[in-house]
This record gives C-alpha cells, sequence and structure tokens, in this order.
C-alpha cells in the first residue's frame, strides 16, 4: 500500500468539492428555468416546489374543493415517485450514480413538451404539470448527498449560519446556487417569446446529453483515484 502525498490528495478533494457545486448550480439554473415556464403559463399548481402544494391541498380538502384538490395531489405524487424512483437508479459507487437520474430528467422534459403542444392559450394542461413534476422530482436525485437542488429556502438558511459564523466562503457557495436559480429563471423568461412552447427543449436537450455522456463515460475505480490525486 502506497501513502499518498497530503498536497496530492488536498488538490484532489478541492477538485471533488467544486464539480458538486459547478453541478448543482447547473441543476439548480435548470430548475429556475422551468419554475419560469410554469409562472408563464399562469398555472396555480407548482411542479417544482412541494411545499406550496401541500399547502394548497390541505386547504383544499379542508373547504371540501376536491374539484382542486386531486390534481394537487396528482403533482405530489408524480414528484413523490419519479423522486424515488430517480434515487434508486442513482444508487452505487461513492458519488452514486448521475446518469440515469440526468435520463429521466431529460425524458420527462420531453414528455412535458410534447404534452404541451397545442395547449390552449399557451396554458399547460395537467398533463403538463405531471410531466415536469416528474422532471422535478428526478433531479433532485441526481447529486447523491445532496440536500436538494430545487430546496432553495434551505440555501438561504445555510448562507445566514455560515455568514453569523463568519464563513464567507461557504456563504458565498450557497449564495451562487441561489444567484443560478435567479438566472435561469431570468434567462427562461427572456426567450420564452421566442421558444414559446419549445422553451423547454434546451433544459431537455442538456439533462440529455450530459446523462448520455456519464454513462458511456468509463468508469474509474477508487484506486485508480487515489493514483490520479
Amino acid at each position: 500500500m502506497t501513502a499518498q502525498d497530503p498536497a496530492s490528495g488536498a488538490k484532489f478533494r478541492a477538485k471533488e468539492a467544486g464539480a458538486p457545486l459547478l453541478a448543482a448550480c447547473g441543476l439548480t439554473a435548470l430548475a429556475g428555468w422551468v419554475d419560469a415556464q410554469v409562472v408563464l403559463r399562469g398555472g396555480e399548481i407548482l411542479p417544482v416546489y412541494m411545499t406550496g402544494n401541500s399547502a394548497k391541498l390541505a386547504e383544499s380538502l379542508a373547504s371540501g374543493a376536491l374539484a382542486k384538490a386531486w390534481p394537487l395531489a396528482a403533482v405530489i405524487l408524480a414528484f413523490l415517485a419519479s423522486s424515488t424512483l430517480a434515487a434508486r437508479l442513482a444508487r452505487g459507487g461513492d458519488g452514486g450514480r448521475p446518469a440515469p437520474a440526468l435520463l429521466l430528467v431529460g425524458g420527462m422534459l420531453v414528455l412535458a413538451i410534447l404534452l404541451g403542444l397545442g395547449a390552449h392559450e399557451g396554458r399547460w394542461p395537467l398533463g403538463v404539470l405531471l410531466a415536469v413534476a416528474a422532471a422535478m422530482g428526478a433531479v433532485n436525485q441526481v447529486l447523491q448527498g445532496d440536500p436538494g437542488v430545487t430546496f432553495i429556502t434551505g440555501a438561504l438558511v445555510r448562507t445566514a449560519r455560515a455568514l453569523a459564523a463568519g464563513e464567507v466562503l461557504r456563504a458565498g457557495r450557497n449564495l451562487l446556487r441561489w444567484a443560478s436559480l435567479l438566472a435561469g429563471a431570468a434567462a427562461s423568461a427572456l426567450i420564452d417569446p421566442v421558444a414559446g412552447a419549445y422553451a423547454l427543449v434546451l433544459p431537455a436537450g442538456a439533462t440529455l446529453l450530459a446523462g448520455a455522456f456519464l454513462a458511456l463515460r468509463p468508469s474509474v475505480n477508487p484506486a485508480q483515484k487515489e493514483h490520479a490525486a
């Protein structure tokens, strides 16, 4: 067994820490892109964030408005089911297997595009919302060990804790995730007048390409990683 150079090990760990941050920011920007499309399509159901849907579901059930309750319950179930499937597919290896989850995200976004074609006045029908919710459930499982790329409230809470502790670098990393959501949503809103019903093509294509690249990339075992470090 060979001893590992501490300096080389530190460099390798820095690279490993940087890659997940960039990946998380990219996935968060994707969530922001999709979220902006939901707002632009005038939907009251939020296929990205389940907290608001859960509150609306409780309100609908309490008031006996079952016609409003069941679509909300369906979106929450789609999110949960897809997230569970993606988590199952992503299991394995030290850092998980992101390729299957990415392909699931891309596939669900493609399905959303197809279901949204010809939608009345650009508003998304329930089928599109279910597909988008499934995509967003899966996107939170791409990075195993991450609390969830769409949980921006958590990122702001962690930023506040880091600032309170004087950890500026850690605070900056969390703020970068928030900024990624903002950038993704802004870009989506800007391109929407041109792309229209095809505004989800870019995030769908990006996730499918990333998933295919990772699936086809030769795997590197831990011994090779240690030797490279």
